[in-house]
């Protein structure tokens, strides 16, 4: 078995141990949301910033979050189209628009990762740009318009600056450029700390995993939307801006990510549907881990 195969299946063993753990509640409910505060603020930006100095980058690599903006944007918009013509109620229209335009690249990291290594990294950290400026722009004025929620301008601005991997990304990019490189021993810390990273990823979705088969239909159509109809775009995306080898490949994987768990934050605060929204978010991450090795596989 390859390397690439045995990181993958430990990411899924981690996983069901995170969903088992959560069935034994051995850990209170708060434990899991605390975990992704920490890996979001913390653990990604450290990781985000290794894979980009652990990758030359040249000014081609401007398609790559061009390609989320134009990859999310045509979902979204197809998604409100999809929606009206289903006569979704409000708020479940609210949760498929929304869960659709968000990439869960948290998810899909590790399995690209394991695929392409630190180039592959960094290709799909950058491709995530476009995604994380829609996520604390665009998506997030969607999601409040959606649920009826005033005054959330300020609250936009607040999320938009404090979102480290914006920054983390603009600093990386800036020094790559300019062609400065991690000692030696630094950059072999933090490829430990990136590997362990994706494990307490995986531990900690497993964690959040909460199945239900209600709403089965509007699963089926978000997931379709999100990950089919991405499948579709990224490809058609990736061969217009001509991209070849790791930055053909997470753009195509990227555009499949399943739907992100920002979705379940967005439901909350916009009053939209939060059932729907948590059963369409964890019957994604079931399709996502059988499809992203399947599609790695057969695409590499």
């Amino acid at each position: 078995m390859s390397d690439a195969l045995v990181r993958i299946v430990l990411f899924i063993v981690l996983f069901c141990a995170g969903v088992t753990v959560r069935r034994l509640k051995k850990f209170p409910d708060t434990i899991p949301e605390l975990l992704l505060k920490v890996i979001f603020y913390v653990g990604l930006p450290i990781a985000i910033f290794w894979s980009i100095l652990s990758t030359p980058l040249s000014f081609d690599s401007v398609f790559l979050p061009l390609s989320s903006l134009l990859v999310i944007s045509i979902t979204g918009l197809f998604s409100f189209v999809v929606g009206k013509l289903f006569k979704l109620k409000p708020k479940q229209l609210g949760v498929l628009i929304v869960s659709t335009m968000i990439l869960n690249t948290g998810f899909t990291m590790p399995f690209f990762g394991a695929f392409y290594g630190n180039a592959g990294i960094a290709a799909l950290a950058i491709y995530d740009l476009g995604n994380t400026f829609l996520l604390f722009t665009v998506v997030y004025f969607i999601a409040l318009s959606m649920g009826h929620v005033k005054g959330g301008t300020r609250l936009i601005l607040r999320k938009l600056i404090s979102a480290p991997s914006l920054w983390v990304i603009a600093v990386a990019g800036i020094l790559s450029f300019k062609g400065y490189v991690l000692p030696e021993s630094v950059s072999s810390i933090l490829s430990y700390f990136n590997y362990f990273l994706f494990m307490l990823v995986m531990f900690t979705l497993g964690m959040l995993f909460k199945p239900h088969v209600d709403h089965f239909k509007w699963i089926a159509l978000g997931i379709g939307l999100r990950t089919g109809l991405g499948l579709i775009l990224g490809i058609l995306v990736a061969n217009f801006f001509g991209l070849n080898g790791v930055e053909r490949m997470a753009v195509i994987i990227g555009s499949a990510s399943p739907n992100g768990y920002t979705t379940l934050i967005y439901a909350s605060i916009a009053k939209l549907d939060k059932h729907y929204a948590a059963s369409l978010v964890s019957a994604s991450l079931v399709v996502g881990i059988i499809l992203l090795p399947i599609l790695l596989y057969f695409l590499k």
